[in-house]
Formats: C-alpha cells, sequence, structure tokens
C-alpha cells in the first residue's frame, strides 16, 4: 500500500507541499478577574437567579430611583479616587436569597381573552408599582402605551395598526374558500366544491382545477334525496408523488366520510350509487372538501415565505405588505374568513407581535404572549376604549423570616460561575459560615474565590476576634468592622455600616490588577466611624486579629493593611488578601487550559504535550504578573490520571522596608 500524509486526519496521497497554521500559541481567553457576586436580601431580583451588571449605569437602569440599588452601584463601580486603583468591579452579580414573585398585568384582547402579558422587570412588592395605560388611536388603529414606576415614565407611541398581506380567491371552479391564521397553527386555507345533476365522476383538468391538496383527506357528503348509498373511488398521489387509489364503500345519505389515505394532488374521483339501475339526478348532490394548504410555523421561518407558497399556487393571489421579516408564528388570529373574491380578501396583522417588539425597549417590563394568546389587543378592534392597569402579583418575604438555609440554597447557583469575589450582605456568623462553607466548593468547581464580609455595627476588635475572625479563620476571608460615611448618588451624605464596606474594598480588589494590595490604597469614603477603638492606634492588633482597618493621614482614610482572616499561622500568602488572590488566579487560570485535553486519547507524546502546555501557561502567568516566577515542572503520566506538580511564587505585598544605618564620623 502507497505511504500517504496524514493531515489533520485526512490522508493525502497525491505528492505536493501542504501547510498548516497553528496559531494557538496566540489565543486563549485571558485571566478572568473583577466579577462580584453580592448575596443577600434584593427582592428587586427574581430568587435564587444570578442577575449580572456590567456598568453602573446598567444596574440604575434596572430598577430607576431605587436609592439604595443606585448606592450600591456607585460603591462596587466606583469604589476608590486612588490612582492605584483603576476601576470598580468588572460585573456586579445580584444573588437574591429572597423567595419572592413578579408582578405582572394582562392586556386583553376584544374576547376578554389575554393577549400579551407585561411582566415587571424589578421583582417583588416594588413591581406592584407599576402602572401601564393604553390608548386607542381611532384614525389609524394604533395604539399609545405608557408604563411607570415611581416616578419614571416610558411612552410608546404608534404601536401596530398595520396590514401586513391580503389573501385571496381568483377562480371560479371552487364553490367556497375559507381562510384560518393562528400563531400556534399557521395558516390553513379549505375549500368545498358541490357537485348536483346526472354526473358525480369527475376525471378532466377542469373539473379538477383549483382542488389543490396540501397532504391532506378528502371529505365526501352525498345527499341523494332517495336514500341511496354512495360508493366512491379517489385516484390521486401520496405526498411523495406515489399513486394510490382508495375506495369508500357505501356512504350513507347524508353522511360525511373521509379517505384513511392523505393526498397531494387527484388524478380522478368515480362516484356511484348503491344499486347499480339508481343513477343521480338533478336532486342529487356530492359536496367534495379538502385543505388546499396547511402550512406551518415550524416548517418556515417567516410569514413572507409561507404567503409565498400560496402565491405561487393558480388562482391564489397574495398582495405583500410588510410580512417578509414577521416571524412565522406571529400572525394574528383570523378565523374561517371567505376568501371567494377580490372584495373577500383575507388581511393579515401581527399586531400583537409589532407592540411585544416595540415594548421590548422598555427598562420598566418585559412583554411576553400570553399564555394561550393569539389576537391583537382589544384597542386594535372596533375602537374599543383605552384601560389603565396597575400590576399585580409582586410578593416577597419578610427579611425576618431568612434563614441561613436560605443563603446555602442561593450560593449553590454560582458554584459554577465565573466570579471572582462574594461580598454575603449579611452579618450574621451562621450566614458568613455558609460563604466559608461554598468557597472550597466553588474552587473544586474550578473557580476559586475570595470574600470580603462585614460584621456586626459597633463591635470591639475582641468582639470581632471572638465573634467572627477566629471562627472564620479562613484564607479566603477578610473581615471589616468600621461604619463608613459616603456621599450618595444624590448628593446626601449617609453612614453605612460594615456590610457596605465590604461592598466597597471587593470593588477596590476587582478593579485592580490581580495581587496588588489594598495596603495603603485610599476607598472613596467621607469619614470613618469606630467607637469602640482607635483606627491608628489599634490598626496593629486589628491586624493581628486578622480584621482589614481603615486608618487615617494627613491625606485621610486608607487602607492599614489587606489582611485575610486566617490566624492560624503566620503564613505570608494565606494571611495577605493580594498574594491569596495570586494563587488562586494562577490555578484557575492553568486549570481552564488543561481542560481542553480532558476526553483526549493518551498517547505516548501526551505527557510532554501538556507539560509544554504548562509552562506556556505558567510563562503567560509571569508575563501577566500574576505570578512573580515558577519552577520544577513535573508532569506524571498515570494512565487515565495525570498530575501536574508545580512550584510558583505568589507575588507578595510589599508591607516593610528595613533601614539600617551606621553612624560613623564622616570628615568633611
Amino acid at each position: 500500500m502507497p505511504s500517504f500524509l496524514n493531515l489533520n486526519g485526512l490522508k493525502i496521497y497525491r505528492p505536493g507541499v501542504y501547510a498548516t497554521i497553528d496559531a494557538s500559541s496566540l489565543g486563549g481567553a485571558g485571566v478572568s478577574t473583577g466579577n462580584i457576586a453580592l448575596v443577600g436580601n434584593f427582592p428587586q431580583f427574581e430568587h435564587n437567579e444570578p442577575t449580572a451588571f456590567t456598568s453602573a449605569r446598567d444596574l440604575v437602569d434596572f430598577a430607576p430611583n431605587d436609592s439604595e440599588i443606585a448606592l450600591l452601584a456607585k460603591l462596587a463601580f466606583s469604589p476608590s479616587q486612588d490612582p492605584n486603583i483603576g476601576g470598580g468591579a468588572s460585573s456586579l452579580t445580584f444573588l437574591n436569597v429572597n423567595n419572592n414573585s413578579q408582578a405582572s398585568v394582562n392586556l386583553l384582547d376584544a374576547s376578554g381573552d389575554a393577549a400579551i402579558t407585561l411582566k415587571s422587570n424589578v421583582w417583588g412588592a416594588q413591581g406592584n408599582r407599576t402602572r401601564v395605560q393604553v390608548t386607542n388611536n381611532a384614525a389609524d388603529s394604533t395604539v399609545d402605551i405608557t408604563i411607570s414606576r415611581n416616578g419614571v415614565s416610558e411612552e410608546f407611541k404608534n404601536l401596530g395598526g398595520e396590514d401586513i398581506a391580503s389573501v385571496y380567491y381568483s377562480g371560479t371552479d371552487l364553490d367556497t374558500v375559507r381562510f384560518d391564521a393562528s400563531p400556534s397553527a399557521g395558516i390553513q386555507i379549505t375549500w368545498e366544491n358541490a357537485f348536483t345533476g346526472d354526473d358525480w365522476s369527475l376525471s378532466t383538468a377542469a373539473e379538477l382545477r383549483d382542488m389543490l391538496v396540501d397532504n391532506s383527506v378528502i371529505t365526501f357528503t352525498p345527499d341523494t334525496n332517495g336514500g341511496e348509498d354512495t360508493t366512491i373511488v379517489i385516484v390521486g398521489t401520496d405526498a411523495a408523488g406515489a399513486s394510490q387509489t382508495e375506495t369508500l364503500s357505501a356512504i350513507a345519505d347524508g353522511a360525511s366520510q373521509a379517505t384513511s389515505n392523505s393526498y397531494s394532488s387527484i388524478t380522478s374521483i368515480t362516484a356511484t350509487l348503491a344499486h347499480p339501475s339508481e343513477t343521480a339526478d338533478a336532486g342529487d348532490s356530492l359536496t367534495i372538501a379538502s385543505t388546499a394548504f396547511n402550512l406551518l410555523p415550524a416548517d418556515y421561518d417567516y410569514l413572507g415565505d409561507m404567503l409565498t407558497v400560496i402565491n405561487n399556487a393558480e388562482n391564489f393571489e397574495v398582495e405583500f405588505l410588510s410580512p417578509q421579516l414577521i416571524p412565522s408564528n406571529e400572525v394574528d388570529l383570523l378565523d374561517d374568513n371567505d376568501i371567494g373574491g377580490l372584495a373577500e380578501k383575507a388581511t393579515l396583522t401581527a399586531d400583537n407581535y409589532l407592540v411585544r417588539q416595540a415594548l421590548s425597549a422598555s427598562l420598566l417590563v418585559t412583554p411576553y404572549r400570553a399564555t394561550g394568546g393569539d389576537d391583537r389587543l382589544a384597542q386594535h378592534v372596533d375602537g374599543e376604549p383605552g384601560v389603565s392597569s396597575l400590576f399585580v402579583g409582586g410578593s416577597e418575604q419578610s427579611a425576618a423570616a431568612l434563614t441561613p438555609a436560605d443563603y446555602e440554597s442561593a450560593l449553590q447557583e454560582i458554584e459554577n460561575s465565573d466570579i471572582q469575589i462574594i461580598v454575603p450582605f449579611s452579618d450574621s456568623l451562621d450566614v458568613l459560615e455558609k460563604v466559608k462553607a461554598h468557597l472550597p466548593i466553588a474552587a473544586r468547581a474550578g473557580f476559586e474565590r475570595n470574600a470580603w464580609m462585614g460584621v456586626t455595627a459597633e463591635q470591639t476588635l475582641d468582639q470581632v476576634r471572638s465573634g467572627w475572625t477566629n471562627t472564620l479563620n479562613d484564607r479566603n476571608i477578610a473581615v471589616v468592622a468600621q461604619n463608613v460615611k459616603v456621599s450618595r448618588p444624590d448628593g446626601r451624605t449617609v453612614e453605612l455600616d460594615p456590610r457596605y464596606l465590604a461592598l466597597i474594598l471587593a470593588g477596590m480588589q476587582a478593579g485592580s490588577p490581580v495581587a496588588t494590595p489594598l495596603t495603603r490604597k485610599r476607598p472613596d469614603v467621607i469619614d470613618v466611624v469606630t467607637k469602640n477603638w482607635h483606627p491608628n492606634r489599634d490598626a496593629a492588633k486589628a491586624i493581628q486579629y486578622g480584621i482589614v482597618n481603615l486608618s487615617y493621614d494627613s491625606q485621610g482614610w486608607r487602607v492599614e493593611r489587606s489582611v485575610t482572616s486566617y490566624l492560624t499561622d503566620n503564613n505570608p500568602i494565606y494571611s495577605e488578601v493580594s498574594a491569596n488572590e495570586s494563587a488562586n488566579t494562577s490555578v484557575r487560570t492553568l486549570r481552564s487550559v488543561l481542560e481542553d485535553k480532558i476526553g483526549t486519547r493518551v498517547l505516548a507524546s501526551s505527557r510532554g504535550a501538556i507539560e509544554a502546555l504548562v509552562k506556556q501557561n505558567l510563562e503567560q502567568q509571569v508575563r501577566d504578573t500574576v505570578i512573580k516566577a515558577f519552577k520544577d515542572i513535573v508532569v506524571e503520566d498515570l494512565g487515565d490520571t495525570f498530575r501536574v506538580n508545580y512550584t510558583m511564587a505568589a507575588i507578595e505585598p510589599l508591607n516593610f522596608i528595613r533601614v539600617a544605618a551606621t553612624v560613623v564620623r564622616i570628615p568633611g
């Protein structure tokens, strides 16, 4: 057998020069940092559903005129004016532990059924403050919709009222043609033909013209006037175009019977009475009915595609206005319309869809087609008067009813999320311990992270140590215990408890490069309230107790030292927020590049390939200042398991500089 070249899995036998380009070394997703999760009682957000925002503006737009949300946005995204802090959170994810519900209102169609459901974007009781006003514009069949909440109002003018297409039958060979349309069933056109006299057998092109059958059954109803049963033989083709013949025997006078087979065309129809001596006469008739078109939404992307099928058939006419970009399942309900001629044409609308499309720009609500809703709003039909409704159904638990189990359940929702920092918005030690338990679970899922926590306000240093840091004692947890005064977005000064300081420092960590110590960095605070210890004189004690303390100098307030709550020993990595972040990020980043190797074959070359990949990534980590240095990469092939070992130096903060001065006499 001749030799071949294996090129990306293809066997190449023809001689030639073949080349490939490998730019994989330039790829990679980079280091993901700066994503904060704020976990707590936030009934404005859906229960246990992480909701992320990438800017303060987006967050404020979500809940306009909510002063608490605006404050949290400011603290997370603009935590510092220190030139050494580049910004704030890359993203802020709210994780609401409150089991709440969403307020909504139904807009009705002319039959009084729900056509459109509007749901408040803000969850909980606050959503019940939302109001919708629908006004009919009789002159052009459009509607105006106004949505308001908490002093914020949105107006949407001249919605819908647009004819998108019209359809009619222009032939003369069908007695009755009817048109039906709905969002779920699509478009159906059915027909009936009644034959009278002494000849019910049909075989000529003229007799069968326009009897289009869309792979449908055919129904026959004989009326013999003398009680004679009728036998009918149908010859035609199936959906694949193959010939098929079927006999319907002894159809009772006045009864209806449908074929067992479906037909895509009819070749001939032969009808005979039960007694051969009997023939049809002027008092007898045979009605034939079937479906000309059965166009299902699942088979088409757009309504225009469906209408093109109809327009391509002889004697069926479509006037295209603007259906091309209307999805196939968005036509408004049209029920049993006679389209036998231009004067009887069916006019299609998609007002339900067009109104929802316009309202999708709302910052206050989200529109949905109501369950079972298939028609347009009542205001589009017969000039119905406007309606005004408050939203209902928004509810929430009381804060006192929340338990640590609620936090535990919520935290499970972000175990596999791209989040690096958690701020629990609670000072309950039982809750904070749930967060501590969550951190190693998230790490095992591949998402190492750390947490900033605020204790109950106005504790002494000894109380903080005995009640919080001794119990938490974790390299991934930093604890704060001071109140801070800040400027709200509206300019008012407010004093906030330590939970808010935790969010500020989390924002500062998020807004600075990996392994940047917050030591001596300045949060954007007006003042710090420390009633039970002195922020400068007791700073060393606070650090010793695993507490991040704000002290002051001539320029204002600053972080004394960004330590963790780790008190087991004086490990320089575990006790510093920044150094611990360096180690966490290194492991998380290396793991992400090795994930692609899972599921590949273990070959003789696999160990070397993985070792090269590890080395390449660690070199990049050094360049990205994630770690200081590395050495001793060892990759062990254990069959279906590879063990990767390496030694790395985390980036540590510069906490101390020792100056030694030797005093001597030096001649002038």
